[in-house]
This record gives structure tokens, C-alpha cells and sequence, in this order.
């Protein structure tokens, strides 16, 4: 996995911060193989349940 352990800390705490406590990050995509380089960060994000602040909109189609 080609990230740091600062970059991992970092997307929890702020993921948490957000989505609240339950939440969970799954990584997927090329920086999920070493070998390969550059590439952005693809992230499932995963939540038992959701409280939207009042300072977000949900926007829906």
C-alpha cells in the first residue's frame, strides 16, 4: 500500500470527524499496489449510520 502511515491517520481521523465514529475506509486502486506509481487515492467509505451536520447540503438527483 503506497501511503503513509501520517496519510493514514489523517483520512480516518478527518473520515471520522465527518461521518462520525463507525465509520470505515477502504482503499482500492492503484495505490493499493506498491509496484505501480502515482495515481490518486480511491477510497470507499463505509457508515452504520449517518448524521448530516448543519453546516452540509445533500444534494440528491
Amino acid at each position: 500500500m503506497r501511503l503513509t502511515q501520517i496519510q493514514i491517520e489523517i483520512m480516518k481521523r478527518s473520515a471520522k470527524e465527518i461521518f462520525g465514529p463507525e465509520t470505515g475506509l477502504i482503499l482500492f486502486g492503484s495505490r493499493v499496489n506498491d509496484c505501480l506509481s502515482g495515481g490518486d487515492i480511491d477510497l470507499y467509505v463505509t457508515v452504520r449510520s449517518l448524521t448530516i451536520p448543519n453546516s452540509y447540503a445533500v444534494i440528491s438527483p
